[in-house]
């Protein structure tokens, strides 16, 4: 049952004094032609069986209705429209409104709306919160709507879910921000980790990804990286020591991006935002690590009071294990959401436009 459908009848049926009527003569070409890509918010797939449909108008009279059936692939195509009108497009799933939008469509013209990222290469996504970094701005700003947060700040919650290797399974991708609980999830200072939860979460983070998971983490999370998978990274300073290689100072970076990169995102250089006080250093990476990005600058950071520059550091690199992959970001994604950052989260997370 199409709701707007009925109102729209409603109207013409009892509120003639409106100024809705039917007609007979319809006026003008029928030939044009909507097509588009139908995306369940919910699932993280093209949604099969929908209907998406519209009403024509003219002069406030109802004319008509144009509708189809969303395929596998969650294609639709609207036909015999008349041109030179803003259509609301509606998608309906059973008794549910999905989606609703206006568009434009000219003179016998064939438009096809562009697809929606609906999320299809990742699926569903957990996003692990933290106090350094937002996730979801980020994930919002590719068009990633299907996430599941998991509190970051409560060690207890963050360290069952990431122990569960059965839960893991049941995510497309995990993102971690920075500034989450670590203490007793990736490391055990202090002896109490009694259970032996800390070796759980890492044989579980790493057997998810070998598995084809996808994992990003970005900024202060560097500690994932360096305890789970630790010669893939050469962090600067001790890497027994959680967080020594924050030694990075605020500042904006000009870096280079790999060929492949450029490529997919038209930019041989772009800006990134370091702004928080400190922030992870890589000195070098595994000869089976791709470097999406490298410092085109040199690269300032505090060891104490001494201050040092550093130059051609990886920023933004990645590696495959086993079916899945990990990336990392050195720089906070919150801060990069703007200029070209939603096209390079798109390249490094896999995502089509």
């Amino acid at each position: 049952m199409k709701y707007p459908l009925i109102l729209a009848l409603g109207a013409l049926i009892g509120c003639q004094e409106q100024g809705f009527s039917f007609v007979k003569d319809y006026g003008g070409v029928y030939e044009s032609i909507l097509k588009g890509r139908a995306c369940d918010a919910n699932t993280g797939k093209w949604l099969d069986g929908a209907t998406v449909y519209t009403h024509i108008i003219l002069d406030g009279n109802l004319i008509g209705t144009r509708e189809s059936l969303t395929d596998a692939e969650g294609n639709w195509t609207l036909t015999d429209l008349r041109g030179g009108q803003v259509y609301t497009v509606y998608v309906q799933y059973g008794n549910e409104l999905v989606d609703m939008f206006e568009v434009e469509v000219g003179d016998s013209e064939e438009r096809e709306i562009n697809a929606p990222a609906c999320g299809t290469e990742l699926g569903r996504v957990a996003v692990i919160s933290g106090d350094y970094d937002d996730w979801e701005s980020t994930l919002s700003s590719v068009g990633v709507t299907n996430y599941e947060l998991v509190n970051g700040l409560t060690g207890d919650e963050l360290g069952q879910f990431l122990s569960d290797g059965a839960n893991l399974g049941d995510f497309g991708a995990i993102f971690f921000a920075g500034g989450h609980i670590e203490e007793d999830v990736l490391f055990d200072s202090d002896g109490s980790d009694v259970d032996g939860r800390v070796n759980a979460v890492k044989e579980a983070l790493k057997a998810y990804v070998e598995a084809g998971g996808f994992v990003y983490a970005s900024d202060w999370s560097y500690d994932v990286l360096e305890l789970c998978w630790p010669a893939k990274v050469e962090w600067i300073g001790d890497d027994a020591d959680p967080g020594a290689a924050q030694l990075g100072e605020p500042t904006t970076l000009r870096v280079a991006n790999s060929t492949a990169l450029e490529e997919a995102i038209g930019a041989e250089k772009v800006d990134v935002t370091y702004d928080l006080d400190a922030w992870p250093l890589i000195e070098s990476v595994d000869e089976s690590v791709t470097v999406y990005q490298t410092s085109d600058e040199d690269v300032p950071y505090r060891i104490g009071i001494d201050q040092y520059t550093a130059s051609d550091l990886p920023v933004l690199a990645g590696f495959s294990s086993g079916e899945g992959r990990v990336v990392f970001s050195t720089w906070r994604v919150a801060a990069n959401t703007d200029r070209r950052g939603p096209d390079v989260f798109r390249y490094v997370m896999g995502i089509e436009e």
